[in-house]
Parts: C-alpha cells; structure tokens; sequence
C-alpha cells in the first residue's frame, strides 16, 4: 500500500472568479478518498469533487494563481502537480458575445475574434 501518485496532464479553463481544473488522476492502491487544493503557496484544503475536473471558486480576476491538485487516501497524502492560470471576468460576453483574445492569453488559448454588422441595419 502507498499513498497516491500525482495528477497528471493538468489543464486549467479560466471562469469569472474561478478556474476549473481538469486532470488525470495517478495511481493508487487503496483508493482516493478526497483531492485537495492549494493556492499559491497556502494550505491544502478539502475540495467537493471527487473526480476531474475541480472547480477552485472566489478567486480575483486578473491575478495569476498556480493551483496544486493532489489525491489523499488511507495512507496518506499524495504528491501534488500544478498548473497556473489567471482568472477573467466575463468569460465569454465582451464584444458582442466573443471574448476579447487578450483575455485569453495567459491560459494559452487561441481563436479567432469576429466582430459581424448586418448591412441592414
């Protein structure tokens, strides 16, 4: 028996005040029992979901956190992996529906930003 290896292949989605965490979850024999969350550089707390992903909520837009994910079971406490993302406002709803690619850039994703006017109007 051994505690949990760590997550793997982490995978942050930003949110307005949140960050949404999904995973691959390591091995373990027994099995997990709970994940916990870190923030930066405080403590480990308990997080509702048992499974991927894991949503870190009452976060500040526009600060950048690293979040550490780890696995707990009935000999103890994983290793932990970690990812770092900044959250966004309105995520999604800038610009008539689109998101702003600027919002976007500190969570690596890429898309093209349309701005359509009907000519009928």
């Amino acid at each position: 028996m051994a505690v949990p290896s760590a997550p793997t292949s982490l995978v942050a989605t930003v949110g307005d005040n949140q960050l949404s965490i999904a995973f691959t979850p390591g091995a373990s024999t027994p099995a997990i029992l709970r994940y916990e969350a870190r923030l930066n550089t405080g403590s480990y707390y308990p997080v509702g979901e048992m499974a991927s992903p894991i949503v870190v909520k009452g976060l500040t837009n526009g600060v950048s956190y690293q979040v550490y994910i780890r696995a707990v079971n009935a000999d103890g406490n994983g290793a932990s992996a970690n990812v770092t993302a900044t959250p966004i406002e309105n995520v999604g709803t800038a610009n008539n529906g689109w998101a702003d690619a600027n919002d976007f850039a500190n969570a690596g994703m890429a898309y093209s930003n349309f701005d359509w006017n009907d000519p009928d109007d």
